[in-house]
Formats: C-alpha cells, sequence, structure tokens
C-alpha cells in the first residue's frame, strides 16, 4: 500500500496536474484542426503550486466547525472519545510565529505559523463526566481540561510527533531511488513546495503504534481582499478530479492557519476527523485497562464520503 504522502502528492497534486496538461494539449490540437485562431486563449495553464492550494482548500471544506466538544479549540485536530466515559482525549497543535519563533495561542487569524519542532502536539484530557466536573468543582477547579498522567500518556492515550525534513518527505513520496533518479526536476520541486506548505508531521499514537497519521499545516490561502486568489477551479471533472464535497459555508476560514492530520482509513486517503477507543476495564485495582478495539472516522479526499476501519494491535 502507497504511504500517506505518496497518496496526498500523487492523488490530490500531480495527477490532476498531469490532466489538466493533457487537458489543455488536446484542446490545442482541435482548435488548431479547426482553423483556430493560433493566438485564441485555450486556457490558463495550472501548476502544481495551484493544486497545492486547491488541495489546501478541498480538506478545510471536510474539517467541521470547532464546537464539536466542550472546550474544543481552533487548533485541536483530532480527539479520542471512549467508552468508559464521556471525557476526551484531544491532540492540540503547538504552533509558533514562524517569524520571532513565540509562541502563538491559536492559528486562527494567524497568517505565518509553523509547528513548534521542538513539541508538535499537545495530548490532553477534557472533562466532559457529570461526575468528574463535580468532583473538579469541589476542588475548587474552574477548568476542565487537564494533563495525562505519566501512564495514561506512556501506555493508553500518548502520542509521539516529528516534523519530517525535505529529504525524508521526498524519500516517502518516492520511496524507491530509480524513481527519485527519474523523476523530473519539475516534480521534485512540486514535491518540495507542498512540503513547504504543509510542515508534514508524522504522528505514532501509543495505542496503535502500527498505524501513521500525518499532521498538516495549512497556510491562510489568501492575503489581502481576494478570497479566492489562485485557488485551482474545479469545474472539470477530468482536469480537476479533487471532489468539492463538505459544506462550504462551514469551511474554515480562509484567512486562518488550519492544522489537520489525515491518515489512511479503509484504503483511502482521508482527513482524520475522531477516533473511538473500546477499552477492557481492569478487574483489579492494581491492573491497567486494555484496548479491545480502536474505531477510525474520517472523510473521503477522493469521494468526499465518509470513512470507517477498525484496528487492533
Amino acid at each position: 500500500m502507497s504511504s500517506c504522502p505518496a497518496l496526498l502528492f500523487h492523488s490530490c497534486v500531480w495527477e490532476p496536474y498531469s490532466l489538466s496538461i493533457k487537458g489543455q494539449l488536446i484542446t490545442s490540437a482541435i482548435e488548431t484542426q479547426n482553423n483556430a485562431n493560433a493566438d485564441a486563449d485555450t486556457g490558463v495553464l495550472l501548476s502544481p503550486r495551484a493544486y497545492v492550494q486547491q488541495l489546501n482548500s478541498t480538506i478545510r471544506r471536510h474539517l467541521a466547525p470547532r464546537s464539536r466538544f466542550k472546550c474544543d479549540h481552533h487548533d485541536t485536530c483530532m480527539y479520542i472519545e471512549r467508552s468508559k466515559n464521556e471525557n476526551i482525549v484531544a491532540y492540540q497543535a503547538n504552533l509558533i510565529d514562524s517569524k520571532t519563533g513565540e509562541p502563538v495561542k491559536s492559528g486562527a487569524h494567524q497568517s505565518c505559523c509553523s509547528f513548534n519542532t521542538a513539541d508538535p502536539l499537545h495530548a490532553y484530557w477534557i472533562k466532559i463526566n457529570s461526575e468528574h466536573v463535580a468532583r473538579r468543582r469541589a476542588r475548587g477547579e474552574l477548568e476542565d481540561t487537564c494533563e495525562l498522567n505519566t501512564i495514561e500518556r506512556k501506555l493508553a492515550y500518548g502520542c509521539t510527533a516529528s516534523v519530517v525534513s525535505k529529504e525524508k518527505f521526498l524519500s516517502e513520496v518516492l520511496p524507491d531511488k530509480a524513481l527519485r533518479a527519474a523523476a523530473s526536476r519539475e516534480k521534485i520541486e512540486a514535491i518540495e513546495h507542498l512540503c513547504e506548505e504543509v510542515q508534514p508531521c508524522l504522528c505514532k499514537f501509543v495505542a496503535l503504534s502500527s498505524w501513521s497519521v500525518w499532521m498538516l499545516r495549512l497556510p491562510p490561502l489568501v492575503e489581502g481582499a481576494d478570497a479566492t486568489a489562485n485557488v485551482a477551479p474545479n469545474t472539470d471533472k477530468e482536469a480537476s478530479p479533487l471532489p468539492r464535497g463538505g459544506d462550504e459555508g462551514q469551511a474554515l476560514p480562509m484567512r486562518d492557519t488550519v492544522v489537520v492530520m489525515v491518515a489512511v482509513i479503509a484504503g483511502q486517503l482521508s482527513v482524520l476527523q475522531k477516533v473511538y477507543v473500546e477499552s477492557i476495564e481492569p478487574k483489579h485495582f492494581y491492573q491497567l485497562p486494555k484496548v479491545a478495539y480502536i474505531e477510525v472516522h474520517g472523510t473521503s479526499l477522493t469521494t468526499g464520503e465518509p470513512t470507517y476501519e477498525k484496528l487492533t494491535n
């Protein structure tokens, strides 16, 4: 099976771009055969960069508004629901100002953010269970978020995340040395541009160490008044196979920096929405819970339809 970066690049950037070139060549040939004016405008030939921006726009339309649960945050890119109770484990990206290196509270209304390479992702509890909330209030605690303890972090809900280099990303997209050697300069530059744009970060979850998830930083699509500038159109199914999908009215604002996780779910490249963990609770206090299975929910970037997969270790 192809890796997530390979699917992301080939399915969402390079193949649509290649089809657009093919479409332009066919159109030009037909016009020539019909004695069309040789100087006629046959349309704008889009670059791979335009399809990277189209991918950015498409992903945004598949993200739910950031009001999914209590204490939801703009930069929470994934969350875990559990069989034990209603409490949620949230995964929030740590962003910094790309110019100053200082932390930012949120990617909302931020035009120049990047992952904190030393600590890209923060996992923590959001307490929703009424009994837990009542106990926190009795202790004088007014906030309903708290850190994972050491056992939870190392054995249950912890996650490691690392920003990958251009060289590593290139090897993920083109894993074979022969493919890399044969790739055109334009293709290599397109891969490098995608890497620069999304700052890919490889994430591994403790609960399912064999499952790879990629966290992406989506920069604002525009600056200034033109909210659609430089975004590849998506009117020709052959030239631009990425689905519109999603709800245009609920898409996260184009001027915000947005963080998302993508993964291969049931064989399809998908935006990861949430995870459900079914656990087996221990019979004795000195025992630890065991994960029975994990359900992964996402949205296909190919069809725009929901994706689902049940995973076990």
